[in-house]
């Protein structure tokens, strides 16, 4: 059994050393051609205008702008880039989706709009968005933003929650990591009895720090829909669906997505939903395929086959530390292919 000390030194060195190496080598573009069959879906969530500062990142899932401008630039030059329910009425219709590409947005974060609709725009490429319904033009952030706000910008060098203690003095991203598994593990009620004491605790964020927090309202989502985005549906309140008892699943699935469709003038059968944090099982799948919604998103980080489970796709998810070599090596599922494998 390989220790973890020693895979992680080969995970770095494949990410480091190896990729780059791929990249030179031409076998990313070799990689395109064999896996053409499959079509890569993007999924990222906030893009920061960091003015070059890139540690003004306040978590992984964000990128910034220069990160984002050369990935789409790498998209529209590689791939045709289309709507997302483009390419899941052609896997529900068992058709080709060779060549093709989607990018996605989960939550809805004004950044979106602010800094990635005008880089889209330019570019004349298409993009959907997943709204948290139960958030827009609420002036809310979600509940794992607001864990990561209050921790992140806390005065406090040790907090307690729920008993546990943890230490934030040098340690905060660790610390904030560990409080998120563990909410993500608890029941709802439990979830959210938890961040209540956190904020309370923690004491109040100033308006500066929670904007790369801040939801778009219905007027952003409009302005987006005139500019060509399409939107999805991501829930009422952004819950583990796994966790929610089966008689409350409508609440989470199908009233957002007649909140969708009203406000859009979007047809139920043509929206497409996403699972919160990727979390479901066969009865929110089966949910989901009641409302009459066209499919479903995971995350699994792997491109999308044309065989796929309409009703459960890949996507592969965009952060802050993807270098060139991984952002491009994860649009052929390299890794992923390989982790099936060995532990990298």
């Amino acid at each position: 059994m390989i220790s973890e000390r020693v895979a992680e030194i080969a995970k770095q060195t494949y990410r480091s050393a190896g990729l780059p190496l791929l990249g030179m080598l031409g076998g990313f573009g070799l990689l395109r051609r064999i896996r053409r069959d499959s079509a890569p879906v993007l999924m990222y969530h906030g893009v920061i205008d960091t003015h070059g500062d890139r540690g003004l990142l306040t978590n992984v899932t964000q990128v910034d702008t220069e990160s984002f401008a050369w990935q789409i630039r790498f998209l529209r030059d590689h791939y045709e880039v289309v709507e997302l329910s483009k390419i899941v009425q052609r896997i529900r219709n068992r058709e080709s989706v060779s060549g093709l590409a989607a990018i996605t947005f989960d939550d809805g974060y004004l950044s979106v709009f602010e800094n990635a609709a005008p880089i889209l725009r330019e570019y004349a490429l298409p993009a959907t968005v997943f709204l948290i319904t139960g958030l827009v033009g609420k002036q809310e952030m979600a509940w794992y933003d607001k864990v990561e706000a209050h921790l992140r910008n806390t005065s406090l060098l040790d907090i307690t929650i729920g008993d546990v203690d943890y230490h934030l003095d040098g340690e905060r991203d660790t610390a904030i990591r560990a409080v998120m598994r563990r909410l993500k593990t608890v029941d709802l009620e439990s979830r959210d009895r938890l961040v209540v004491e956190l904020i309370g605790k923690a004491g109040e964020v100033e308006p500066a720090f929670t904007k790369p927090y801040r939801l778009m309202g219905w007027m952003e989502i409009e302005r987006l829909r005139k500019h060509g985005f399409d939107f999805g549906v991501h829930s009422h309140s952004h819950p583990h669906l796994t966790k929610v008892p089966t008689q409350n699943l409508h609440l989470e699935i199908d009233a957002p997505a007649q909140v969708v469709s009203d406000r859009l003038g979007v047809a139920i059968k043509n929206l497409v939903f996403c699972y919160p944090d990727g979390d479901w099982d066969d009865r929110v799948r089966e949910r989901v395929m009641a409302t009459g919604m066209l499919g479903a998103m995971a995350v699994k980080n792997e491109i999308t086959p044309p065989d796929g489970d309409p009703f459960a796709l890949p996507r592969v998810s965009v952060s802050r530390d993807l270098t060139r070599a991984m952002f491009m090596e994860a649009i052929v599922g390299l890794t992923s292919w390989l982790k099936k494998r060995i532990p990298i």
